[in-house]
């Protein structure tokens, strides 16, 4: 048992030095510590019960070059993480 703990702490670090691992850290860091999109965050939040508002502020959210910078890179490292998988598999 401890051979595959070994095994699993030697991949967990492969992985955190990946570079597509390291871009999508990055992005997420910027994402969640813009304060440009904190408030618009919040004001989606406050327009739950106004659907038409709701959708023109989340279309302007997900738009927003940081949210498609960290949705790129999340969509890169899923992908590498799901390579992983099937040659574990």
């Amino acid at each position: 048992m401890d051979k595959i703990i070994d095994l699993t702490k030697e991949l967990k670090e492969q992985i955190s030095s990946l570079p597509v691992y390291k871009e999508f850290l990055k992005n997420k860091e910027i994402l969640e510590n813009n304060e440009e999109l904190q408030r618009k965050r919040e004001e989606i939040a406050k327009n739950l019960n106004n659907s038409k508002l709701h959708d023109q502020l989340l279309n302007e959210y997900n738009s927003h070059p940081l949210v498609v910078n960290y949705n790129t890179s999340r969509e890169e490292l899923n992908a590498t993480l799901i390579t992983i998988k099937n040659i574990l598999n």
